[in-house]
């Protein structure tokens, strides 16, 4: 019976991830994309090496722009689009992606390790876990946008392998630290929201292994989170973070909103998605798996006061970029990249949560009988099932099956194709001035795919985009978009 639960659940998991690994190959270069190639390709002609281009390039960067030193180093150093054209971007978006997914599932094996039935505890959390991340929001920058990519995915991926690793350094006393030592100094370097939430992770590992007294006065296990943080006070204090800000916003402020998106946040998973169902099949599964010790510091006494606690550190992670967009009030909409970093700040601190939950339960000897298991887990699918219909304004807005249907009806292959036929227009024509784009051959945008996104007017803000992929082909004038409606 177990083998077939297993099974399900990895089925799952792929009809999740196989579509945006489709998608992830239907990429095409987007704003920013254009002028990271090239520098690089610039760079590159000017001191005959990428390595030796990339560190210029991130130091140049690190005082002039922002200090997250990781994604700007591999913009330079391995940029897709300047060293492999159009394939060697798809792939590498690909593959960047994948490794995050993976990268989530070691941290959850990793977490649940030593459970009863860890295998179908971890494919379970892992697959929740997976749901929440990939279609409680339709996200349009983490799948085909390079750059982002870059500067929040990779980042991202080696917060999860090292938070996974220095768990396990608590139970083997091995060299795991060396591994979360290097995933840290990566991610530090990520965007300041992932610094922080890195650091963040880190440093409740750290507290964990303390206060439990498993390991006492340790060089070795402390120096991960130290130099976590270190790095991401290099990343933070960069001058070039204080040249892009200008002016100075209210912290108080921004502070404030802050912490009321995060609430704002929660509440929209809570009444537009499956998140409250989920969490009570998570914690049903959790209760009925996990062994908890009371024998440490940790006595499991206030989860209503660790529930506020990760609510502050989710505030923590959303502060930088809120101050960075001047966002004053919570009626401002963030970007979705800004969303991913806090939702799967949220998410994360909500797993964590959950294990402090069943060990305040056991401690409270509350019993569930099998048939509470029953009927919560009917009452969970019903509201999912409800939220799923109802909440997200219909399956359109669900990342996996809105995916699914494009890829079947073949509308993401021929937007992604279109796309790249204008690409090629613009790469192989003479200064060109005009392009005339098809709405009835292809729509102006998909939402879950960062096409050219070519301005239509010479006066509008993201001009630059076109100037931007003009100068990457050598043109002088940038091409203008004209819409056939």
């Amino acid at each position: 019976m177990r083998k077939w639960i297993n099974t399900i659940l990895v089925m799952m998991s792929l009809v999740m991830i196989i579509p945006i690994e489709y998608y992830c190959m239907l990429s095409v270069p987007f704003a920013d994309d254009f002028g990271a190639a090239r520098s690089s390709v610039e760079y590159y002609n000017k001191y005959g090496s990428y390595l030796l281009a990339a560190l210029i390039r991130t130091k140049e960067y690190w005082f002039g722009f922002q200090g997250s030193y990781t994604g700007l180093f591999l913009m330079i150093f391995l940029n897709p689009y300047a060293r492999w054209d159009l394939p060697g971007l798809r792939i590498v978006n690909a593959l960047c992606v994948l490794l995050l997914l993976v990268s989530l599932f070691v941290c959850v094996a990793v977490l649940f390790k030593n459970s009863r039935n860890r295998w179908t505890v971890t494919l379970a959390g892992y697959s929740i876990v997976l749901y929440w991340i990939t279609n409680n929001y339709m996200n349009s920058e983490m799948y085909t946008w390079n750059n982002v990519i870059y500067i929040y995915t990779v980042p991202l991926m080696f917060c999860f392998f090292g938070v996974g690793a220095y768990i396990e350094y608590l139970r083997n006393r091995q060299y795991e630290w060396i591994i979360a030592l290097l995933c840290g100094i990566i991610a530090g370097g990520g965007t300041i929201n992932i610094a922080i939430f890195t650091c963040s992770l880190y440093m409740i590992v750290f507290l964990f292994g303390i206060f439990q007294g498993q390991i006492r006065k340790s060089v070795r296990f402390a120096t991960p989170f130290a130099i976590t943080v270190l790095c991401s006070l290099f990343n933070t204090f960069a001058p070039g973070n204080f040249v892009r800000l200008g002016d100075s916003p209210n912290i108080w402020k921004v502070l404030l909103s802050s912490f009321l998106n995060v609430l704002k946040r929660m509440g929209y998973f809570s009444v537009k998605t499956p998140f409250i169902a989920l969490i009570i099949v998570f914690f049903i599964i959790l209760y009925t798996t996990l062994d908890v010790s009371f024998e440490g510091v940790v006595k499991y006494e206030h989860p209503l006061l660790v529930g506020l606690m990760y609510i502050l550190i989710c505030t923590a992670v959303n502060l930088p970029y809120c101050y960075g967009a001047h966002n004053e009030s919570i009626r401002i909409i963030l970007e979705d990249r800004a969303y991913y970093v806090q939702d799967i700040a949220i998410y994360s601190f909500t797993v964590l949560w959950l294990l402090y939950l069943v060990g305040y339960i056991r401690k409270k000897n509350i019993v569930m009988e099998f048939k509470n298991y029953h009927i919560s887990m009917i009452a969970a699918f019903l509201i999912a099932a409800f939220l799923l219909a109802f909440g997200s304004n219909g399956y359109d807005n669900i990342t996996t099956s809105r995916m699914i249907k494009s890829i079947l009806d073949g509308s993401a292959v021929r937007y992604a194709g279109y796309q790249e036929e204008i690409l090629n227009q613009v790469r192989d024509g003479n200064n060109i001035e005009i392009i005339y784009y098809d709405c009835n051959k292809c729509p102006r945008r998909d939402p879950l795919i960062k096409g050219l996104r070519l301005a239509y007017d010479p006066d509008r803000w993201d001009m630059w985009y076109n100037r931007s992929m003009a100068k990457y082909f050598g043109k002088t004038v940038a091409p203008i978009v004209v819409y056939n409606d």
